[in-house]
């Protein structure tokens, strides 16, 4: 599924879709698909069409690799992601039409709850149900702490950690 089925850009934020006469250029295999960067910019700095291709594939969503970048001064990434996710990031219609519906049939108020999320199962079946238990039970002390005597939602990926 394409991205654009769960986010969208905002209003008044950073359009990072890409355009449909872009898309066969990307598919084509000559074009990019196949090519490492590199070759991909090496190949259209020759245009007036500039493509810049990148990933981070990090267990901390680039966290260390933007922290090291760091200049004195400059904030870290705990203080910019938030602001940067509101600039590319919006919930698409059918996934905002869903958690709205869910927030209101569980009596859910923007700004007046706390939510933690735990990924127990990630990339795995099966792991011991004490781990699983510590985690959930860390991440709700951890919500708990952001916004004490606050409602708490709270899912997980495993049954264990949402049952104890």
């Amino acid at each position: 599924a394409r991205l654009e089925q769960f986010l969208v850009p905002p209003m008044g934020g950073m359009d990072w879709r890409v355009p449909a006469w872009m898309v066969p250029k990307i598919e084509d295999r000559n074009e990019g698909v196949s090519l490492s960067t590199d070759k991909v910019i090496k190949k259209k700095a020759r245009t007036d069409i500039t493509y810049v291709k990148g990933r981070i594939q990090d267990y901390h969503g680039g966290k260390n690799v933007y922290n090291e970048q760091l200049v004195e001064g400059e904030v870290d990434f705990a203080g910019v992601f938030h602001d940067c996710w509101k600039i590319f990031f919006t919930p698409s219609p059918p996934v905002r039409a869903v958690l709205e519906s869910e927030m209101q049939r569980l009596g859910l108020v923007p700004g007046h709850y706390v939510a933690a999320h735990l990924r127990a199962l990630y990339a795995i079946k099966d792991r011991n149900e004490d781990i699983q238990r510590n985690w959930a039970r860390n991440a709700l002390n951890c919500a708990s702490e952001l916004r004490p005597r606050k409602t708490m939602f709270f899912v997980s990926d495993s049954m264990t950690a949402t049952s104890f």
